[in-house]
């Protein structure tokens, strides 16, 4: 910006945020509604799990003990669940 009396340049940088630029926020939305979208293709089951392990920030244990059932089914559960969406997402 040029101002003040001399028309020197204002130092606003510390203002200027280019992380949250239009672009990134556009494309940062985007990402999620891709997201939401191929969870949304997944079976219930995998929904809740997702749901679960990502959304409320619980353990596979956690999960497991919720379900009814060992921590590892819940681990293998997630690895394709994860998978699926991946290979979702790649499309």
């Amino acid at each position: 910006m040029i101002g003040s009396q001399d028309g020197a340049y204002e130092n606003f940088r510390e203002f200027v945020d280019t992380l949250n630029t239009p672009e990134n926020i556009v494309f940062a939305q985007m990402e999620k509604e891709d997201l939401y979208r191929a969870v949304s293709a997944l079976s219930a089951a995998d929904q809740a799990l997702i749901q679960g392990l990502f959304f409320e920030d619980m353990t596979e244990r956690e999960y497991a003990e919720r379900i009814g059932v060992f921590r590892n089914a819940v681990h293998e559960q997630k690895v394709r669940s994860i998978k699926k969406l991946r290979k979702f997402l790649k499309k």
